[in-house]
């Protein structure tokens, strides 16, 4: 079966590696540590925790300039201390090139290079994303008195609540939402529905934006200052707004970097402003296929 990757530098430089196949053929080749995982146990506690994680992927770049630039390139993030992300099949691993050793160098049939990626963090993620364009709900409800012909204002209230087509998660996910300006007080509703269970989680910033303008809850930049909550203005500067997050905690209900579990999931916001919504799905290894 073949498969799709590709490697991108932390400089944003993307390589495509064509296909991946088990035996021969062209692209590149992965061994069956990409689909293993291993945990640390503690001897006393009995404790699983894991840790980061080295994995061997054979590499068959279509020229030597490719091999050349790919080196080079992978070079450039180790003397700057940059990660990169392989991409396999949609799911993506967060590694650096620790080492390449050339295995073969051939004028027809390009290059053969053995590369060690390391990784700190060896999860597995499929980002998937779902674009909510505004006033384009399915529901609309309408409060007041209103009129059988049009006015140039309307004298009914006007409550909108959207509902996006269901969409499926196949493992618990986190969601990352970016609202587009102008907004204030921007929020989504997600629900998550599990046979006879039900959750909802609000994602939501006491904020606004502009127009040019968009605000970002990433629970994937937790990690970092200025990096989870924040607004990215016109010209590309950023503000932290991680203290104007809509306040919770894991099962509130109303937690920004909460995990939704496996499920059908859906969402609804006011429609006023445009949002993404990327389900965020993780493994330890990658699947079987």
């Amino acid at each position: 079966m073949a498969h799709v990757v590709s490697y991108a530098t932390g400089s944003g430089r993307r390589f495509d590696l064509a296909s991946l196949r088990g035996t021969g053929g062209v692209g590149a080749l992965w061994g069956n540590d990409l689909m293993s995982w291993e945990f640390d146990t503690d001897d006393t506690t009995g404790a699983a925790t894991r840790g980061s994680a080295e994995f061997d992927v054979v590499a068959r770049f279509r020229t030597r300039d490719d091999a050349n630039e790919f080196a080079m390139a992978t070079y450039g993030d180790a003397a700057e201390g940059r990660d990169g992300t392989l991409y396999v099949d949609g799911w993506q691993l967060t590694c650096k090139v620790k080492s390449g050793t050339p295995e073969q160098i051939a004028s027809r049939e390009g290059a053969l290079c053995k590369l060690t990626l390391f990784s700190v963090d060896p999860t597995w993620r499929r980002i998937t994303r779902h674009t909510l364009v505004a006033e384009s709900g399915t529901q609309t409800s309408t409060t007041g008195l209103d009129y059988p012909t049009d006015y140039g204002f309307d004298y009914a209230g006007t409550s909108r609540g959207s509902s996006m087509q269901s969409f499926h998660a196949d493992v618990p996910c986190s969601v990352r939402v970016t609202f587009y300006g102008p907004c204030t007080s921007p929020y989504v509703q997600v629900t998550s529905t599990t046979g006879r269970s039900t959750t909802s989680n609000y994602y939501g910033v006491d904020s606004s934006a502009d127009a040019g303008e968009r605000i970002v809850i990433d629970p994937m930049g937790r990690r970092s200052v200025g990096s989870s909550v924040y607004k990215v203005g016109a010209y590309g500067e950023r503000t932290n707004l991680f203290d104007s997050r809509r306040r919770g905690v894991e099962g509130s209900g109303s937690y920004v970097f909460a995990t939704m579990p496996a499920g059908d999931l859906m969402v609804s916001w006011p429609q006023g402003y445009a949002v993404d919504v990327e389900t965020i799905e993780e493994r330890g290894s990658l699947p079987w296929s």
